[in-house]
């Protein structure tokens, strides 16, 4: 049956500064969800496509070369981007995929470095629903292999391709109505799913990002939608 409908008020930069009410440090697990669509379970083997993009700036930092890497993209969007339920010896899966685009990047650190064209894009990527206690997670991670994206540094003496690896966690949460930021729990539809990705984040469900071999962290939101303003979400069982 579906799990009671439970309110939990975190704000998402507290969630970003470390601190998550109710919920110790430890590792995000994959449990049997499913997609809820207008109120119904999505069918197995009928994927709907998404759209997502980013809300303001998303960092990358890291080290390179021996130097501290930092650069942000002004835009971040998803491409053949879908979400669909799966079984998996026998139990339904929330599972997704897409691509993910950086545009508009520029580089702060190392001095006169830049990424060529200004933008990268990932490999094809899976996701996966993952819970932590109360909290809702999005599994990011290379549909195949361990490369999550190359990235071309130019124009310093750092220049070269550097690899993106790991896993990377997005938590699910949804504005309030008073654009109160507010974790989302199984059983909740929105129409807009939204996804914060910090280093914090990223510890609590176990994930591990490494840029050219060196540890590495992903900061900002992507906002997720279905076609026509449906409303969607996940429930546990």
């Amino acid at each position: 049956m579906r799990l009671k409908k439970l309110v939990v008020a975190l704000a998402m930069s507290a969630v970003f500064a470390g601190v998550v009410a109710g919920s110790a440090l430890g590792n995000a697990s994959t449990k049997r969800a499913e997609w809820w669509v207008w109120g119904s379970t999505l069918t197995t083997g009928s994927p709907v496509s998404a759209t997502c993009r980013s809300e303001g700036n998303f960092a990358l930092e890291g080290q390179i070369a021996g130097a501290k890497l930092k650069m942000v993209s002004t835009l971040v969007f998803c491409l053949e981007a879908k979400i669909e339920e799966v079984e998996v010896g026998g139990v339904r899966m929330a599972v997704g995929s897409t691509k993910l685009q950086f545009n508009g990047v520029t580089v702060s650190e190392p001095a006169g470095c830049g990424v060529k064209g200004k933008a990268f894009t990932t490999t094809a990527l899976k996701t996966d629903i993952q819970m932590e206690g109360l909290l809702i997670y999005d599994k990011f991670s290379p549909a195949s292999g361990e490369t999550l994206a190359l990235v071309s540094i130019t124009g310093c003496a750092a220049e070269g391709v550097y690899a993106l690896t790991g896993t990377t966690f997005g938590l699910n949460y949804h504005a309030g109505p008073e654009g109160e930021e507010l974790t989302n729990v199984t059983g909740e539809e929105f129409t807009a799913q939204l996804m914060g990705f910090s280093p914090t984040v990223n510890a609590i469900a176990g994930g591990a990002v490494k840029l050219g071999g060196n540890t590495a962290t992903l900061t900002g939101v992507l906002n997720t939608e279905l076609p026509s303003a449906l409303v969607f979400g996940v429930d546990e069982f």
